[in-house]
């Protein structure tokens, strides 16, 4: 095989470059047709999402709750793509038409978070820009009331509010208006019931049962809202077609390159001829002895 060297690999491309150039644009043109008009278009539509500071003690500014919010926002990504916010939302998509299902769901949602903040984003893309237009609304009425249920982040405004509940009853229980009330309950450590000033837990439970529901701050809120796609952000025509140009190139280069190599072999003096196109005007000669027999 011939000597590689920088004259031999710029002699090859020189002898076949454009062999080389119109078999990279025939793959080209074919990657663009095969990308446009074969490859489904998918559409994709956001939500942004920001960790809420739930405890106005303290002040998320500071490295430390800082830190600790980036970790929440790995948990909170988890728990929107758990079975139970998505089986919710499958529900809704299936009551208006759809045919979707939790896993289904899970496969076209796609997180990212930004660096050293606690904002993250939820991405979801499908052939239909409707659907992804759909769920991407639902993620944002849904995800933070079923995120805050699951989490329990601790939250000082639902702990003051259930301060005030006890401080009211415990008023009207001492202004004689208990049978106004009406609130019996169980003890659970004795088992019996009482008509006293309940305990925290008992009130949630009450105000529960009655659906007299205290508010509790969300540790999520929606930074952006879902807009529905106008274009479609894959596949990439431009990406694919020049990606297939690349490639194509270097195939048919190595291709012309291997065939160039063996073709520069030196054998027999018809090899010389047609490496250097010119007539031999000598050889050395050489003799095989036999063994006498």
């Amino acid at each position: 095989m011939k000597e590689l060297n920088f004259s031999f690999l710029l002699t090859v491309f020189k002898k076949h470059w454009w062999k080389i150039v119109a078999f990279t644009l025939v793959v080209m043109l074919g990657a663009a047709l095969f990308t446009q008009f074969f490859i489904p278009k998918k559409y994709s539509s956001s939500v942004k999402f920001y960790v809420v500071n739930v405890n106005a003690d303290q002040d998320y500014a500071s490295a430390n709750n800082l830190a600790a919010a980036e970790y929440l926002v790995n948990d909170y990504i988890e728990i929107i793509n758990g079975d139970t916010l998505l089986t919710a939302v499958a529900e809704k998509l299936t009551e208006e038409g759809y045919s979707v299902n939790a896993n289904a769901l899970r496969s076209m949602i796609k997180s990212s978070v930004k660096a050293e903040t606690s904002v993250f984003t939820i991405t979801i893309s499908h052939t239909d820009k409707a659907l992804s237009y759909r769920v991407a609304q639902l993620l944002e009425e849904m995800a933070p009331p079923v995120v805050t249920k699951i989490a329990k982040p601790t939250d000082t405004t639902a702990k003051r509010a259930t301060s005030n509940v006890r401080t009211v009853l415990n008023s009207m229980m001492s202004n004689g208006s208990k049978e106004q009330l009406k609130l019996t309950w169980i003890d659970p450590e004795t088992g019996k019931t009482r008509t006293d000033v309940p305990t925290e837990a008992v009130i949630w439970d009450h105000l529960e049962e009655k659906g007299e529901f205290i508010e509790q701050q969300s540790c999520i809120a929606v930074l952006k809202t879902p807009v529905e796609a106008t274009s479609h952000d894959s596949p990439n025509l431009i990406v694919n077609t020049m990606l297939a140009g690349v490639v194509a190139a270097v195939l048919s280069y190595a291709f012309f390159f291997v065939i160039s190599s063996i073709a520069s072999t030196i054998v027999t003096e018809d090899d010389i001829k047609n490496m250097i196109k010119k007539p031999v005007m000598a050889a050395i000669p050489h003799w095989e002895i036999t063994e006498k027999k």
